[in-house]
């Protein structure tokens, strides 16, 4: 992590433990620090500040959506066999629960046309599609407009994985129309 990085998070906690950590004085500028880092992030990505929730890392910002789809017995997961082991991990667990099928298409043997791909695996009761924005095993960067696009055409919703994203690729998240956005500052973007 960058030094000015760790100095920020040392002068936070300094800042807290002076204010005493759990006083009304420490909740209010956590509540105002957070508001504007909320603010700053939308400024940078092309979003709107009430479009955002602050997580603890991009596995909790999966898993909000994750957990929180009206699943049916029978619904569908669709993901790409590039997916972080974390993804999987959540996506079978909901399968055990739920009874959903989990299906995967192919990156790895179909790099040349991931649209082509996700739109031969997409089926009637697929329910949401997860998708990396930036592959965490290839370093693939994937059309992801051109994906969302093909989902939202079968109203189907997309969850995007963009851990290896923000920071390194100019974004504007409102344009790509993904429904979520799971990312983490301490990468790219530190």
């Amino acid at each position: 992590m960058p030094q000015p990085a760790l100095e920020t998070i040392a002068q936070a906690h300094q800042h807290l433990q002076s204010a005493g950590p759990f006083s009304s004085a420490a909740n209010q500028w956590l509540q105002d620090e957070s508001q504007l880092l909320r603010q700053r992030m939308a400024t940078a990505l092309g979003a709107s500040p009430e479009s955002l929730t602050l997580t603890e890392d991009v596995t909790v910002g999966c898993n909000i959506p994750l957990w929180g789809l009206p699943w049916q017995a029978g619904d569908r997961i669709l993901l790409s066999d590039c997916e972080h082991p974390g993804i999987f991990a959540a996506a079978r667990e909901l399968s055990r629960r739920y009874d959903l099928a989990v299906d995967v298409f192919s990156l790895l043997r179909s790099p040349d046309d991931p649209a082509a791909s996700l739109a031969q695996a997409l089926q009637p009761r697929t329910r949401l599609v997860i998708l990396s924005h930036i592959l965490w095993n290839t370093g693939q960067l994937l059309p992801l407009k051109a994906m969302v696009y093909l989902c939202h055409s079968q109203s189907v919703p997309v969850l995007i994985d963009a851990a290896q994203s923000v920071g390194m690729l100019p974004l504007t998240l409102d344009q790509l129309g993904a429904d979520f956005y799971a990312f983490t500052g301490h990468k790219w973007w530190c």
